[in-house]
């Protein structure tokens, strides 16, 4: 059995809209906490627009959001006690090494990005994964905040630790740093699911 065990959280992951305001999402997620299964169930968001609509479920206690240089989300649309976990920082590794990113349709877009990215990551004197951790650890600003950090080799787990430092100046600025020299983007990138490695 799996009471007494809970998970730590459950997402609604890669569903739509009519999904979370549907009944019988509210009754699942009332299901999984009243059966001690679980003590959050939230929604996986990729947009403001998801945001938004998260927002109004009176179930969702937490939020995963993607949060990178491409995309900032606009969390202050939720309630103040709704959690949320930050993901894609990397953007599935395109921010880390761009060069190795074959849709033709982004990979201008993103190795120009990149290079920037290269050039403050040299003035901070870090790596590229190291100023993406901690550009995305500027924004954990308390206990409802929380990162999701994928890491796909040992380097990428080095780098996470080096960013674990608790230097909020350094992320500080670093974040300041990011957001003067690229701008957010509300185009199809930041979003990987639109992305046709293919063409």
């Amino acid at each position: 059995s799996l009471a007494g065990h809970p998970f730590a959280s459950v997402y609604f992951h890669s569903t739509n809209h009519p999904d979370w305001l549907s009944d019988d999402a509210a009754q699942i997620a009332d299901e999984l906490v009243s059966k001690g299964l679980t003590k959050k169930v939230g929604v996986s968001v990729y947009n403001n627009l998801d945001l938004e609509v998260a927002s109004r479920l009176p179930w969702c206690s937490i939020v995963q959001a993607p949060l990178n240089p491409l995309y900032v989300p606009n969390i202050a649309v939720l309630a103040p006690s709704v959690e949320v976990a930050y993901r894609s920082i990397f953007l599935q590794g395109a921010l880390i090494r761009s060069d190795s990113f074959h849709d033709k349709q982004h990979f201008a877009r993103l190795s120009a990005l990149g290079e920037k990215l290269e050039r403050i990551a040299r003035a901070q004197n870090v790596s590229r994964g190291e100023l993406l951790i901690r550009f995305a650890l500027s924004f954990v600003t308390d206990d409802a905040r929380s990162l999701v950090v994928g890491a796909r080799t040992n380097h990428s787990l080095h780098e996470l630790i080096a960013a674990i430092d608790h230097d909020h100046a350094k992320n500080s600025a670093i974040q300041v740093s990011i957001s003067q020299e690229i701008e957010p983007e509300g185009s199809e990138l930041v979003d990987p699911r639109t992305w046709n490695s293919g063409s």
